[in-house]
């Protein structure tokens, strides 16, 4: 009998894999990439087995099976060029007919880069399987995926290679979707532990681009070392408001100081924004154990920010590789972006808070941003001369904490830690000044002798804490975390799933536009939110009709309550409106 059972499977199977099925994530990857190395030192850190243990990870957890395998390409001249300068472009496609010496020279002109024969032909690559990949999501053949490519791009600037990238893929991609595919808008989530200079520098000038970048900056002295990767710079002339750093000043950022800046900044804005596509630059460099990074971001913090994003631009999101060190630490942190890509549950996460520092950071980039989004007047604007650290004190504070803050990475740069936490509220300054300046492979070392509260506080809320920081007194903030209500008297309205299912694609019923629509769940008509002509608010004032589902993230929103809210009779318009919206239904109401 069970053998009977295990060849019926099999069979099923068989029958399964015949069969032309919708595929939800793509995958690109090709070996070729591999061939690019450094000439001169196997040990540099951005080298081929970053990629190859990544995909060697996804066929050992069966990922690869679940996804549908994008064909790879080059990159044109003509694509190239839609973010590159002419000369730049024909310069490189001569790098495979240099000699040794030709290119040292030639990658001694640049900044951090090193080239070889097969230099070009991957960047090529690169680039071209990036572009492969988006092609497959605006199309609609896939809903989302994830480019494992090489070299990585961030860095890379109109004119010149730089930090390891030559050709700048997301930005590309983000042009030539809106020049290939009529791509309005473009939403470009950069949380790679450097700044993406070459991203923000093609875009500051671009209303249409929305650039976000959570990084170390250090006070100017983390890579790039630039001042423009600081929160003040916020995009130029008609693109002001559209270029957004969070800039960290300290090393141990982890999963709750992301997730802070996630929930307070990015993700109203983005609402509010409301892109047609998501661009991921993907750098792993922030995980815990990274040797550059030296920050302590986890696989599953990983897949919570990534989760959040697939609530934007109708699930259409692409996720491009590029930073990340730590071989084991790239692979794991990979494994749970295509995880969450596919829908599977997310890794848990512990409870997180945020730090001091990372509050100062977020306060300051709201403070930058608040006169250009309306979803920031829920917080009344920060005055500078209320803060209540200076920034040179801030940075004494950050600079004695700075290697206790990793102490959590394992100094060989390889391997997560067994059993390392992510501390909620961080590690206490080293008072030794040598302890602070020390290799990081004395950093474990300096954070073991280190006091640790991994406690969280007992008097304050988080709300509570960032009024602290932000010099308000808590009841003047209220932090964009949104805890929705769990009943309200407004539950009664909510009548039964039309017969037929819901249309998560429909367009507004007044104004025929299809962002941020929402569908009352009482009259189940289809409108637009507040941040597009506001007619679902309308359609409230008009008809006492409070409940309403968004098509965007499945959340529910109370006008009367003026609030969100999660409740077990809201489940079968979610489950019916999950299954329209991924061809799946959604785990059981909790």
């Amino acid at each position: 009998m069970a053998a009977e059972v295990a060849n019926k499977l099999d069979q099923l199977c068989l029958d399964e894999g015949k069969r032309d099925k919708q595929w939800r994530t793509g995958l690109v990857y090709d070996e070729l990439m591999t061939q690019h190395r450094n000439p001169s030192s196997r040990e540099h850190p951005e080298k081929p087995e970053r990629i190859t243990r990544i995909w060697n990870l996804l066929e050992e957890e069966g990922y690869v099976k679940r996804c549908k395998r994008i064909a790879s390409r080059r990159a044109t001249e003509e694509e190239i060029a839609l973010q590159h300068k002419k000369s730049y472009v024909d310069r490189m496609s001569e790098v495979s007919s240099l000699d040794a010496t030709e290119l040292q020279r030639l990658s001694h002109s640049f900044d951090s880069i090193y080239l070889n024969s097969h230099t070009h032909e991957a960047a090529l690559l690169s680039l071209g399987c990036t572009l492969a990949l988006t092609q497959e999501v605006v199309e609609g053949k896939v809903q989302n995926g994830m480019a494992v490519v090489r070299p990585p791009g961030h860095h890379a600037e109109h004119g010149c290679a730089k930090g390891f990238c030559i050709f700048n893929n997301v930005a590309v991609a983000a042009k030539w979707a809106q020049i290939h595919y009529g791509v309005k808008k473009v939403l470009i989530v950069d949380w790679d532990v450097h700044h993406g200079n070459g991203i923000q520098h093609m875009f500051e000038h671009d209303p249409t681009v929305l650039y976000f970048s959570a990084h170390r900056y250090d006070y100017g002295h983390f890579y790039p070392c630039q001042p423009d990767a600081n929160y003040d710079a916020v995009g130029k002339d008609g693109g002001a408001g559209f270029n957004i750093n969070v800039a960290w000043n300290k090393a141990g950022m982890h999963d709750g100081d992301y997730l802070a800046a996630f929930h307070n900044i990015l993700m109203p804005i983005a609402y509010e924004f409301s892109p047609d596509l998501v661009l991921v630059s993907c750098g792993f460099d922030a995980a815990e154990g990274d040797p550059l990074g030296r920050c302590c971001l986890t696989p599953a913090g990983y897949s919570h920010l990534l989760h959040k994003l697939m609530s934007l631009a109708s699930g259409r999101v692409v996720v491009v590789l590029e930073g990340g060190y730590n071989l084991t630490s790239i692979s794991k942190s990979a494994a749970a972006c295509v995880g969450t890509l596919l829908g599977d549950p997310l890794l848990k996460l512990g409870v997180v808070y945020p730090s001091s520092s990372a509050l100062e950071s977020v306060k300051k980039t709201l403070q930058a941003h608040f006169p250009y989004w309306r979803c920031l007047k829920f917080i009344s604007q920060p005055e500078a001369e209320t803060w209540p650290n200076t920034s040179k004190q801030m940075m004494e504070q950050d600079i004695l904490s700075d290697d206790a803050a990793v102490g959590v990475s394992n100094p060989s740069g390889e391997g997560l830690v067994e059993g390392a936490t992510t501390a909620p509220v961080g590690v206490q300054a080293v008072t030794n000044s040598t302890e602070a300046q020390e290799s990081c492979e004395g950093a474990a070392a300096a954070a073991a002798a280190a006091s640790v509260d991994t406690s969280p506080p007992q008097s304050q809320t988080i709300g509570e804490m960032a009024a602290n920081i932000m010099g308000f007194t808590s009841d003047q903030v209220t932090l964009y975390a949104v805890t929705p209500l769990t009943w309200c008297p407004h539950l009664s309205e909510v009548q039964p799933v039309p017969d037929g299912g819901l249309d998560v694609d429909a367009p507004c019923d007044d104004c025929g536009d299809v962002k941020e629509c929402w569908v009352c769940l009482q009259c189940y008509k289809v409108l637009c939110g507040r941040f597009v002509h506001q007619h679902m608010l309308a359609h409230s004032a008009e008809t006492d009709h409070h409940i309403v589902l968004s098509y965007s993230d499945l959340s529910v929103w109370c006008y009367g309550c003026d609030s969100y809210v999660h409740h077990a009779c809201l489940y079968p318009a979610k489950q019916a409106a999950h299954f329209a919206k991924f061809q799946e239904p959604m785990p059981e109401y909790s």
